[in-house]
């Protein structure tokens, strides 16, 4: 067990030691989970060519016979066609989305796991581990859609303050806007510098909210929140550390990328066509291999916050969490890892060994000290050896005493 898991926050640094590590140690796993949600995505999307297909035969008749036919359609034909066709194709486009979003929250899932096996040192059949992710990948899916229906709607509110705001600016200056041949008049309207502050306040602000709930998906994997429960919770965990997060997820992001940015770079004088093509191929190909790193630091930093902050976290919530993830698995011995109870409202039936931390007082978190199992097994065994000594001497002293009875 990596013991400073679960004692601290860790650093940069640390977090990318144990990426390395996992990656090294749980190698043959991961290429298995990658080679799963490539081979899963590439049926998907042969399913949404099928689909759209049979759409386009249904709305329009002959086409496969004749592909021309299209060309000597009349504008209200086509006009007509496209309604008919629209609809359909969005539901079938929703339908595909929703089942890539299903394939990711698979990966994220297995790379969790994965990781988690890792820092508990610990090995996972592969295939109770797929298992697991394919259980929880629905429910991962529901944070989503409550994710996207957050920020969508905080968006729309702001999409629609924004275009209010031109509309007076046009209405102010319909006269100006009328005659002006220089662009630079724009910029002498205060409506301009207002919306720019707005566009740039709004960013900051989107990039914080994906910080706050930045763990509630992997959230959802681990315990059996619901979807509002486990964005409460990742707001939570992450009180006070928003920009440690931001400039751990900025840096593995620039270290990920930077191969793609050199190749691109490198090869942007190539214009012969088979070229680009094998270079498109292999960009694509080592963009893939490079997110495993990226989703292995994010699991390894979750599990460190989820480890020192998380039993206060979910003592704040208002219902009972159960903790799917440890009474899934068990260790190399047989047994159940060992949990530790948590106190308050929203009490784990089943919680991973962490450190308790007193409403986030401060940059420095206050842990107990965390048994590990090998220790806590060792303490065992020696209770388990004193009550048999002290068993064996009154043994002893019992057949001492009846032989003296016998002799008397």
């Amino acid at each position: 067990m990596r013991r400073e898991m679960y004692e601290r926050i860790l650093t940069f640094g640390e977090y990318f030691s144990h990426m390395i590590e996992s990656v090294k140690k749980r190698f043959g796993q991961y290429m298995g989970m990658l080679g799963i949600s490539v081979g899963l995505i590439f049926g998907w999307s042969m399913i949404f060519g099928l689909l759209v297909v049979l759409i386009v035969g249904l709305s329009l008749p002959g086409i496969f016979q004749d592909p021309t036919m299209a060309y000597g359609m009349t504008n209200q034909q086509m006009a007509a066609f496209v309604m008919k066709f629209l609809p359909m194709l969005f539901l079938v486009y929703v339908f595909a989305l929703a089942g890539v979003l299903y394939i990711s929250n698979v990966s994220v899932a297995m790379c969790y796991l994965i990781t988690d096996s890792y820092v508990a040192d610990t090995k996972r059949p592969f295939g109770e581990m797929l298992k697991y992710a394919f259980r929880r990948a629905l429910p991962m899916l529901g944070t989503e859609f409550l994710y996207f229906l957050l920020m969508g709607g905080i968006w729309m509110v702001f999409s629609t303050v924004v275009a209010l705001l031109f509309g007076v600016m046009f209405i102010a200056n319909a006269t100006q806007l009328q005659t002006f041949d220089d662009a630079s008049v724009l910029l002498g309207m205060w409506q301009i510098w207002v919306a720019l502050v707005l566009w740039i306040a709004m960013l900051v602000f989107t990039i914080y909210l994906m910080i706050r709930y930045s763990f509630s998906i992997l959230g959802r994997a681990k315990y059996k929140f619901s979807a509002y429960q486990s964005m409460k919770y990742s707001r939570i965990l992450t009180r006070g550390k928003v920009a440690k997060i931001f400039g751990n997820l900025l840096l593995i992001a620039l270290l990920t990328g930077l191969p793609i940015v050199l190749i691109t770079l490198g090869t942007g004088h190539v214009l012969d066509a088979s070229a680009i093509t094998g270079l498109a191929l292999l960009t694509m190909l080592l963009s893939i291999f490079l997110s495993l790193f990226t989703s292995t630091f994010q699991s390894v930093l979750f599990i460190n916050f989820d480890a020192v902050r998380g039993s206060s976290v979910i003592s704040m919530l208002d219902k009972p969490v159960h903790n799917l993830k440890d009474s899934s698995f068990y260790d190399d011995a047989g047994v159940q890892a060992p949990f530790a109870p948590n106190s308050g409202g929203g009490a784990v039936t089943q919680a991973a060994p962490v450190a308790t931390t007193a409403a986030f007082a401060g940059e420095q978190e206050k842990t107990e000290h965390v048994v590990a199992p090998d220790e806590q097994m060792k303490k065992d065994n020696m209770v388990q050896e004193a009550e048999l000594t002290v068993k064996e001497d009154i043994l002893h002293q019992t057949e001492v005493k009846t032989d003296s009875d016998l002799e008397e």
